[in-house]
């Protein structure tokens, strides 16, 4: 049975592999470089940044390098010394955009539990009626690995997570967005299914998703879960 513990978990390690930087674009409001978790394959302009802080409880901060090239710090709220060993960093890279079609490669490592993560997300269509389909895989190093050889990886464990999400804008400052991911691993799967709607301006954003696992729920009694995210971008 999943404990509402484990899945605050797993929702917490997507928000890790997907929030962490995003790649080129066009004209950019706050919250287009992504859903609810997964990452979009839309920009902000080289220079910018943004800070979302999702539940008071994780923050991330990015900045825009270059156009295509961004680098972000992830955590939960420092409370003490030890929630700062979950901090992650990551880099994510557009290798493509056009009209239709934007694609991008992301990368993140969380030093200290020495989980490392690569993946990919392609965007179709304009921002405002758009399609985005991601996957990514999650290396897992055991307690007492080390990282100056090969050989050191065998003891690994492997997640891989599969993303699909869609956007469409009701007015200009309103958005319906659906997001769904299933994270296959070694131990057991999970989904999570997130609905809800975003309000925008130009600079600051606000989603309110209903959440909820769907194929690998075994509680009876969860109806849905909130996922509550503020996005400002300077």
């Amino acid at each position: 049975m999943l404990e509402m513990g484990v899945v605050m978990k797993r929702l917490f390690l997507l928000v890790v592999l997907f929030t962490l930087t995003v790649p080129a674009g066009a004209e950019y409001m706050a919250g287009d470089h992504e859903l609810f978790l997964m990452p979009t394959a839309y920009t902000m302009p080289k220079g910018a940044s943004y800070f979302s802080d999702y539940e008071v409880v994780i923050l991330n901060y990015t900045y825009a390098v270059t156009s295509r090239t961004h680098v972000g710090v992830f955590s939960f709220f420092p409370i003490n010394k030890e929630v700062l060993e979950t901090t992650s960093i990551g880099i994510k890279q557009n290798y493509y955009s056009s009209e239709q079609t934007s694609c991008a490669l992301w990368t993140a490592i969380i030093p200290k539990s020495k989980v490392f993560n690569l993946g990919n997300v392609v965007s179709l269509g304009k921002k405002n009626k758009s399609i985005h389909i991601a996957a990514s895989a999650v290396y897992f190093a055991n307690e007492d690995a080390t990282f100056d050889s090969a050989e050191n990886f065998k003891n690994r464990k492997w997640s891989f997570t599969y993303t699909m999400g869609y956007r469409r804008d009701m007015s200009e400052k309103t958005s319906l967005l659906v997001e769904y991911s299933y994270i296959s691993a070694s131990e057991e799967d999970a989904d999570i299914l997130c609905v809800g709607p975003r309000f925008r301006t130009k600079k600051i954003a606000w989603d309110i998703a209903a959440a909820r696992p769907i194929f690998t729920n075994d509680d009876p009694s969860l109806i849905v879960f909130p996922i509550l995210k503020a996005t400002i971008v300077f």
